[in-house]
């Protein structure tokens, strides 16, 4: 359950919206307004609002006519009226005969959840290939049927599965320019949370400011044509060791000073790089006494933060270079046709 919930916090409105709120409410304002009447004990004010809060809203949050009148009271301060006449709402709409494309998003939305769990707990390598084939298998299915529902009939309705289309868009990366525009109107019409378009933007973009798939890659490629740099595999860290190379990468960070650096996962398969992530992630974060210099340059919360050390000492002052903030302890993925993964890194003078 942990892709849905973390989706349902985004959508009560906790990350700052990055677009225009729409002129009505929509099913998100209402659910936040119920929440904030609540914490402020006006049960009256939190009931009027509960009861504008679309029924399909809690069922993408898994409750059924059997939990919700429990759901209610646990998470909301309100009148026994109003929770009873929202119990009495929600069972008719749950038991009410769902839009087709409704259902079929509900479907391949239950279906990208197993598929990924199914990658997270695989205990072998065979199995591990399996789960990996699976997902890509569905997310083509998935993306290929979204892309055309959008571009047929534009961003959905809650009525029509918007809420399980809006993880279906934020997992189908190839497609995120496609999908800006309609979601915008989304957004305007109460469909989708402001945040959902944030998090979209933020996913395109890697840590270096360009984006991480094909499409846009050919923007940082024009990047190299009126910038001078220095290209360098560096594919030893991967397997958590130093690069052969450092003297010569130290160099031409000196030579080319001030310097952005641009590090790219280069990979068929996208499900090794979240793999390699989830590693440094949790290297990153080992311990609870903080991260130092020291630390880093030891390489006790990986070998990223350590190469990231080592540079940072030929990188000459500016105001625009932020070494342990330049995407360095977070490679931006690039799909390729390397059977084996590579790492590679830019020294791109900046201008």
């Amino acid at each position: 359950m942990l892709y849905r919930y973390v989706f349902v916090f985004l959508l009560i409105g906790y990350c700052a919206p990055a677009f225009a709120q729409p002129a009505t409410h929509s099913v998100f304002d209402y659910y936040r307004l119920t929440d904030s009447f609540s914490h402020k004990k006006d049960s009256v004010n939190a009931g009027v609002s509960l009861l504008k809060v679309d029924p399909l809203y809690f069922m993408f949050m898994d409750q059924t006519p059997d939990s919700i009148n429990v759901f209610l009271l646990r998470r909301f301060t309100l009148t026994n009226t109003a929770r009873e006449k929202y119990t009495a709402l929600f069972t008719a709409a749950y038991n009410a005969t769902k839009m087709e494309s409704y259902t079929k998003f509900k479907a391949m939305y239950m279906e990208d959840i197993a598929a990924k769990r199914s990658a997270e707990n695989c205990g072998d390598s065979l199995t591990c290939d399996k789960a990996a084939k699976r997902i890509r298998i569905t997310d083509s299915i998935h993306s290929d049927y979204l892309y055309n529902y959008i571009k047929k009939n534009g961003w959905p309705s809650l009525a029509n599965g918007s809420l399980y289309a809006n993880i279906l868009a934020l997992h189908d990366h190839l497609h995120y320019e496609d999908y800006l525009a309609s979601l915008r109107q989304g957004i305007l019409n109460g469909y989708a949370a402001p945040d959902v378009l944030e998090l979209m933007e933020k996913m395109m973009l890697s840590d270096n400011g360009y984006y991480f798939h094909n499409k846009n890659y050919q923007e940082f490629a024009e990047l190299l044509k009126t910038h001078a740099y220095r290209r360098f595999e560096i594919s030893a860290v991967l397997n958590d060791r130093m690069p052969s190379s450092l003297s010569r990468i130290e160099k031409a960070v000196a030579q080319l000073c001030p310097a952005n650096l641009y590090y790219f996962y280069e990979a068929r398969d996208k499900t090794v790089y979240d793999e390699w992530q989830k590693k440094q992630t949790k290297l990153w974060m080992r311990g609870s006494e903080g991260i130092d210099e020291a630390k880093m340059a030891d390489g006790y919360n990986g070998i990223m933060p350590k190469l990231t050390v080592s540079l940072s000492r030929y990188m000459c002052p500016s105001k625009n270079v932020i070494p342990y903030k330049q995407g360095l302890c977070n490679p931006a993925y690039h799909p390729s046709e390397n059977v084996t993964p590579k790492m590679i890194l830019y020294v791109i003078q900046e201008k």
